[in-house]
């Protein structure tokens, strides 16, 4: 389906929301977007020092407040990241 690497503490999680993005029917280029974005988070949370079992509401919300500021205008919004991202949940 798609393609990419991810690092940092997601990267445990990457293939389990890869499947659950085929098992809701995405299509390729909004795959790749969703994809995209977890990998992103993921780098942001290793810059950051943030650990998988340690992610909130908030640190989503500074992460996406950063993808504002570095200029992305796609998404951007809490309702761009999923709680459940292939078998990791990030608590309120």
């Amino acid at each position: 389906m798609v393609t990419f690497v991810v690092s940092g503490p997601l990267a445990p999680f990457a293939e389990g929301f890869i499947e659950r993005l085929g098992v809701l029917g995405y299509k390729e280029a909004p795959a790749a977007a969703q994809v995209g974005l977890f990998a992103h988070l993921s780098c942001w949370m290793e810059s950051e020092g943030v650990p998988a079992e340690a992610l909130t509401t908030g640190e989503v919300a500074a992460f996406l407040a950063e993808r504002r500021r570095l200029g992305h205008v796609r998404l951007v919004a809490a309702v761009s990241i999923p709680r459940n991202r292939g078998g990791m949940d990030y608590e309120e």
